[in-house]
C-alpha cells in the first residue's frame, strides 16, 4: 500500500514538473495534496437524539414542560449522497444513540464539520424533518440533538413540520414519502378528522 502511494506521488510530481515547464496549470498539486487529506475529509461523531413533545398550557417552560416520545423512528440521510445512513427507534426515555460518519462540509473552512438530514416519525404525531443538522460542529465527543414533535389533534391542520430548509412544503412532503417508502414504513390509522394520512415508525411485515 505504501509503495503504491509513493509511486502515485512520484508520478504526480513528474506530471506537475512537465506541466510547469509547459506553462500550464498547477492543478496536479491538488491531486498531490488530496493523497494526504483524504482521511481529513471524513467526520465521525457520536450523536444522541432526544425526541419529545411540549405539553400545551405549560405556564413555566422547563424540562417538566416536555414529555419524551418512545418508539419514535429516526432516519438519518447523508446530505452528500442522499443515501439513508441509519434508522432506529427511541428508548422509553425518548433517546436514540448512534455514531455518524459523513464527508466534511467544504463551506466551513475553519471547522471540521459535516451535515445530515433527520426525519422523525412517531405514532400519534406529525412527522418532522430537520435539514442541515450539524455533525461535530463544536468538536464535541458527543453531539446532542433535541427533536420536538407536534401531536396530531383532530380538526387541526396536521402536516409534517420542517426546519432549516427554504423549500415549499409539498417538496418536503414528497421527500418524506420517498424515504418512508424506502425504509418500508407503515401508515398510521387513517382518520378524516386528522387531515393527512401520516407515517408510522412501524415497518411493513
Amino acid at each position: 500500500m505504501i509503495l503504491m502511494i509513493r509511486k502515485r506521488i512520484f508520478l504526480i510530481i513528474i506530471k506537475y514538473l512537465l506541466l510547469l515547464l509547459a506553462g500550464m496549470s498547477l492543478m496536479p498539486i491538488l491531486d498531490l495534496l488530496s493523497v494526504f487529506s483524504k482521511d481529513n475529509n471524513t467526520i465521525t461523531s457520536d450523536m444522541v437524539f432526544k425526541v419529545k413533545y411540549f405539553i400545551e398550557g405549560s405556564v413555566v417552560i422547563s424540562d417538566k414542560s416536555y414529555v419524551p416520545i418512545k418508539n419514535a423512528r429516526i432516519i438519518l440521510i447523508n446530505d452528500n449522497t442522499g443515501v439513508i445512513m441509519q434508522s432506529g427507534l427511541t428508548s422509553e426515555k425518548g433517546i436514540w444513540k448512534t455514531t455518524v460518519s459523513v464527508n466534511r462540509d467544504p463551506r466551513f473552512k475553519n471547522r471540521k464539520i459535516g451535515t445530515i438530514t433527520v426525519i422523525t416519525v412517531a405514532d400519534g404525531y406529525n412527522e418532522t424533518i430537520h435539514f442541515n443538522v450539524p455533525v461535530n460542529e463544536y468538536k464535541n465527543t458527543i453531539n446532542h440533538k433535541t427533536i420536538i414533535m407536534n401531536p396530531i389533534v383532530a380538526e387541526r391542520r396536521n402536516e409534517p413540520s420542517y426546519k432549516n430548509g427554504e423549500f415549499h412544503r409539498f417538496t418536503v412532503f414528497d421527500m418524506l414519502d420517498y424515504y418512508a417508502e424506502l425504509v418500508g414504513l407503515k401508515k398510521q390509522p387513517e382518520n378524516q378528522n386528522y387531515g393527512m394520512h401520516h407515517w408510522s415508525p412501524s415497518l411493513k411485515e
